[in-house]
């Protein structure tokens, strides 16, 4: 995509990742801001055996002062406490003190948002207790607690979900009026079946949310075009610096200038850059020269960008409805416990709408949508056929070409997954309503809720704020 582009989105973040719609678009939002302070925004990791993995300094800090007995353990284990900081770039970091080529040994079950106080639990293969600990508290935006050793690495069958504590400040309510807002949001989320259940963008970058072209132009095999799509576009909160080199690239090509004047923070177009000034031309080295999931990053952006398009146009074409589901629909049960899909499956038919329908309602049950893939298989009557076939044909892409990448150099693995359509937070409670210390003159209302793996709290957020781009 070309900087010229941006124009004509007037540099609207959500609709360049196809987030579009919202399911209380008929009641005004809280307005205000999130995120001005890290405390403001917490993520804590919740175990499948419930187990919430603590943000507290003084808690869950056990690392043994002597070191364990491995037992045959094969993976050394540690939980990842971060301040603003992201998780991949941790880890890297991390790779590189305690001496490994690369950070493909950890294992970690999903991405924490960047902007936020976060935990995590990590695995690395291999016995690097003592490197860990003498790491433990050396980077200033994140520590490792809990080190220890384990049988089994760090999957995402590990994870539940996350429990979030998020603060909105500098709303221009008064508290009465803040309470009564906040109220019918919730009471009408939960009425029409919650909110849709979009790839956040924080899955596509936050603050250059391209990731998804990166990854169209990998399943394409277009390795040149994915590399432009790394170096060249920018976006407004980009530095001058960040802008200027890639303004460079994109008028010279020549790596050795750009990489002059690239911003030491820019860590992967570095990456890219120096491969390049040794390889020139080698698109697709240079791809192969950033740490593997990163690349897999960006093609599981491009799926997550052609899921949200399934979900803006089914709300737009086919139906805005979340609780009555349509014939030939896919229903899955909701586990009742955690409140994640099972397997229990249920086609939608005239003998069964009326159950599905109530177990919708109840939030035991949720339209499924496929995240398209290599191994995708979707009905010709359900109504997401026509509507992926009308989105790849769109962007010119064949559920073949995620199959080649499945199997290329990259191993990536694309065979595709399925999501809810939309769902409600889970132990959703308004812990604060109160004068907003930071703002004076202002309000401030505080949520605390559960949310299943893979799930945006900021799509959530976004239904009670209604405010653009809220969580930049």
């Amino acid at each position: 995509m070309s900087n010229a582009d941006l124009d004509t989105f007037h540099f609207s973040y959500e609709k360049l990742v196809s987030i579009r719609h919202y399911v209380t678009t008929d009641i005004p939002g809280t307005s205000g801001e999130i995120k001005n302070m890290l405390s403001d925004f917490i993520v804590q990791e919740i175990t499948a055996e419930r187990d919430v993995i603590k943000t507290n300094s003084n808690q869950n800090a056990s690392t043994p002062s002597r070191k364990p007995a491995r037992n045959g353990r094969k993976y050394t284990s540690f939980v990842l406490r971060k301040y603003g900081f992201d998780t991949i770039h941790a880890i890297e970091f991390i790779a590189r003190k305690i001496g490994m080529p690369s950070s493909e040994k950890f294992s970690f079950a999903g991405i924490k948002d960047n902007q936020a106080i976060t935990t995590q639990q990590v695995t690395v293969e291999g016995d690097y207790w003592s490197q860990l600990v003498a790491i433990a508290k050396e980077h200033p935006s994140f520590e490792l607690i809990n080190i220890n050793y384990s049988t089994e690495p760090v999957t995402t069958g590990d994870l539940w979900g996350n429990k979030f504590f998020i603060r909105i400040r500098k709303i221009d309510m008064d508290k009465d009026t803040l309470g009564d807002t906040v109220d019918k949001i919730i009471r009408a989320l939960d009425d029409r079946g919650g909110f849709l259940n979009y790839f956040g963008l924080q899955r596509f970058g936050t603050h250059r949310p391209n990731s998804q072209w990166i990854g169209k132009r990998l399943v394409l095999e277009d390795y040149e075009g994915a590399i432009n799509e790394l170096l060249i576009p920018s976006f407004p909160r980009e530095t001058e610096e960040a802008i200027k080199a890639r303004k460079t690239y994109e008028e010279t090509r020549d790596p050795a200038l750009a990489l002059e004047i690239l911003p030491t923070s820019l860590f992967y177009e570095k990456l890219v850059l120096e491969y390049l000034v040794d390889h020139p031309n080698d698109y697709k080295g240079a791809l192969l020269a950033l740490p593997r999931t990163i690349v897999s990053l960006y093609t599981y952006s491009f799926q997550s960008y052609l899921f949200n398009e399934a979900v803006s146009s089914r709300f737009e074409k086919v139906s805005s409805d979340l609780i009555n589901p349509l014939p030939y629909d896919i229903v899955a049960l909701l586990d009742t416990r955690h409140g994640q899909m099972t397997r229990v499956r249920y086609v939608v038919s005239e003998s069964n709408v009326d159950m599905l329908t109530e177990y919708i309602k109840l939030g035991k049950a949720a339209i499924v949508v496929p995240v398209i893939g290599s191994k995708t298989r979707i009905n010709e009557r359900n109504p997401f056929y026509s509507l992926y076939n009308e989105i790849l044909a769109k962007e010119q892409v064949d559920r073949n070409n995620f199959m080649f990448v499945e199997n290329f150099d990259f191993g990536i693995n694309l065979q595709g997954v399925s999501r809810p359509l939309a769902l409600n937070p889970r132990n959703l409670k308004v812990v604060e309503i109160s004068n907003d210390e930071v703002n004076p003159g202002k309000s401030v209302v505080r949520f605390s809720f559960d949310l299943p793996k893979g799930t945006y709290a900021t799509m959530f957020l976004r239904e009670v704020m209604k405010v653009e781009n809220q969580y930049l």
